[in-house]
């Protein structure tokens, strides 16, 4: 019997209709961002994430005032009889405080990063939004050209994406001029006549 010892052809990928993913140059920054991130996860002591059961207990002590966490500990501190109930540890108190005062800034930080971020992508996706809505416009008149056939698939397309037939004016941007409308005159009431005195004649 023989056998085939020549290689196996290399085998056809699969179609599936979904086109390859292309690293870019953002996507590959996103990346290094994001495991720089989870290195700062990784770094953060105690770190919990939020869960069914966890949550009522966290919002029930949510507002116990820190001052009277910081007296408590003391009391325990200098009291052999507190400590002896074992119901709180003064070093480990002391640290979850330190652990609080030190992180308010870095949750500050991290809060003022997102909404950074948001703003940013939200603004440049207002700048690239309001270009394209230009050429459109432009499209539209272009497109009445009959030399401009090729055209025709593209506006066709553009309108079925934007999903509005009209348009709503640009708002003007801060600090761009004009003067605000002035509020409608509201006219004054009718006066009324004084009433007649009457005098008696002798």
């Amino acid at each position: 019997m023989s056998t085939n010892t020549g290689s196996n052809p290399p085998a056809t990928p699969l179609d599936t209709g979904v086109p390859a993913f292309t690293p870019t140059a953002n996507s590959q920054l996103a990346d290094e961002i994001m495991a720089m991130l989870a290195e700062v996860e990784a770094k953060l002591p105690h770190f919990e994430q939020k869960h069914p059961t966890t949550v009522p207990f966290v919002r029930a002590h949510r507002f116990v005032p820190t001052p009277f966490i910081g007296s408590t500990i003391n009391a325990v501190e200098s009291n052999p009889s507190l400590q002896g109930v074992n119901k709180l540890d003064p070093a480990e108190g002391r640290e979850v405080l330190q652990f609080l005062e030190a992180f308010a800034a870095v949750r500050q930080k991290l809060l003022s990063l997102s909404n950074a971020i948001t703003f940013t992508m939200e603004a440049r996706r207002a700048g690239l939004a309001a270009s394209c809505l230009q050429v459109y416009n432009i499209a539209k008149g272009v497109v009445r050209d009959p030399g401009s056939a090729d055209l025709v698939d593209h506006v066709t397309a553009m309108t079925q994406d934007l999903g509005r037939t009209r348009i709503k004016k640009r708002v003007k941007k801060p600090g761009s001029g004009g003067s605000p409308a002035s509020p409608p005159l509201t006219p004054a009431p009718a006066s009324t006549p004084a009433p007649a005195s009457s005098t008696n004649q002798k």
